[in-house]
């Protein structure tokens, strides 16, 4: 879990460096059209994947906050 928040944290920032701003409506709009059964988890999330001040740092915290409750319940 940890190197797949680190490597898609890598991945955003280097996709804004080389393509610049990213259009989020695009991703959004993507993510909304998944298949419901190929993809429930996704489908269910709906609007709340999109959700946060991205200016902030509150989806990096909420992003800290789910590695480190992820750390607390392994093996658990």
């Amino acid at each position: 879990m940890l190197l797949l928040y680190v490597s898609s944290v890598a991945f955003e920032h280097t996709s804004r460096k080389k393509h610049g701003t990213m259009q989020i409506s695009d991703v959004k709009e993507t993510f909304q059209s998944a298949d419901p059964v190929l993809f429930p988890i996704l489908f269910s999330l709906g609007e709340e994947m999109f959700s946060g001040d991205t200016k902030s740092m509150e989806r990096f915290n909420w992003g800290l906050e789910v590695l480190i409750h992820e750390i607390q319940h392994v093996n658990k």
